[in-house]
């Protein structure tokens, strides 16, 4: 079978990890795919050590990736795929949209919506107070030009088999197509090994750490604010580099106000990461609609205890209520009560966090993706 893997862009995130376990995936059933995109931030044998994957894959780059605001730069993909997708048996897009698209047979793993973004109200469903988006915002959609396009995309093709990474992105998928919920396969992204085992809570309770793509969506002003306010704690502040004005007005927070107790680590290495993972107790996630979250589990099966914002698919990472918030002034009172509770607390509640592990791991992922192969056969 020859397949082919498509997102626009390849950028280091959550995205990109589940596309290595597909590929993984594949491999075993004797397919080598191809990932095609207009633009790659990391070749062949870079993608597979960034994720530690012996993986055998082919990177394509078509067409040339002008400047484009980005939501037209994603249907323009798509319509460029009509051309290529002639080579191919089966696509399997992470675009979080398959509008314009070819029409073979199609599975679309959605990370979140691409049209619940664009026909949102909001410049960003992660910070309503950012204001509401503006006609002429050039970055994303001058002139609501591909808003649009998406409100004529009601529904999928009768060939096209979709899948969610949480329980919330099925619910925001049949909020804005025609499609039966119990239709949308839900196959949580791949991130725990049981064999290999969690950490133990172990790390320093003087310690918080977060790990997230420097953006403002992810909101590391909030957490350095945060820190500023409980200076008895040391905050790691962990990412890849997005945007680099972004990280640089970070950095610039930390001078102006002095604050003492927060430190910045970019790019770092998965040793280093893990490093700070297993010397920290806490970890703070302060992203608002996340769609899954893949780093809340990542820091409890490196040994820490989550505390994330209560909305979005964090809800079904991690299940306990009173480690989740809602604003500023709560995240400081769940740290506080965590620093205030014994040691035989803090376990029973890491014990309970890791029970809800299975969910999370690549056998689990490897059944969804069978049942969405084989209804994918069916209907084509």
């Amino acid at each position: 079978m020859r397949v082919a893997i498509v997102q626009n862009r390849i950028v280091v995130g959550g995205i990109v990890h589940v596309m290595m376990n597909m590929i993984e995936h594949l491999n075993q059933q004797g397919i080598k795919p191809d990932i095609v995109t207009l633009k790659s931030a990391y070749d062949e044998e870079g993608l597979k050590q960034l994720f530690n994957k012996s993986v055998d894959f082919r990177l394509k780059k078509i067409f040339h990736n002008f400047k484009m605001p980005y939501e037209w730069n994603l249907l323009w993909f798509n319509l460029l795929l009509r051309k290529y997708a002639r080579n191919y048996d089966l696509i399997i897009s992470h675009n979080n949209v398959s509008f314009l698209g070819p029409d073979i047979p199609t599975l679309s793993y959605i990370h979140f919506p691409r049209k619940a973004r664009v026909l949102s109200k909001w410049r960003s469903i992660h910070d309503p107070g950012a204001g509401k988006m503006h006609p002429l915002l050039i970055s994303r959609d001058p002139f609501y030009l591909a808003r649009g396009l998406y409100s004529l995309n009601r529904e999928f093709r009768s060939n096209e088999v979709v899948m969610a990474n949480s329980e919330f992105t099925r619910n925001e998928i049949a909020r804005y197509y025609k499609i039966d919920p119990t239709e949308i396969i839900v196959a949580y992204p791949p991130i725990v090994n049981l064999e290999k085992g969690s950490a133990p809570l172990s790390g320093s309770r003087k310690n918080v750490m977060t790990l997230g793509r420097f953006v403002a969506s992810k909101r590391q002003i909030e957490q350095i604010r945060i820190a500023k306010k409980l200076p008895r704690y040391h905050f790691f502040i962990c990412g890849f580099v997005d945007d680099r004005s972004y990280f640089e007005k970070c950095r610039q927070t930390i001078r102006d106000e002095q604050i003492q107790n927060v430190s910045l680590h970019p790019d770092l290495e998965s040793a280093e990461l893990k490093k700070i993972f297993q010397s920290s107790a806490y970890f703070l996630h302060s992203v608002r609609n996340e769609p899954f979250g893949i780093t809340a589990i990542q820091a409890i099966q490196n040994g820490c205890i989550p505390v994330v914002h209560d909305s979005g698919g964090q809800k079904e990472t991690v299940r306990i209520a009173s480690l989740r918030y809602q604003d500023e002034d709560e995240a400081i009172a769940k740290l506080t009560a965590l620093s205030e509770m014994d040691d035989a607390s803090l376990q029973s509640f890491h014990a309970e966090l890791k029970d809800n592990l299975d969910k999370f791991t690549e056998e689990a992922f490897y059944r969804q993706m069978e049942k969405a192969m084989k209804k994918l056969s069916f209907n084509a």
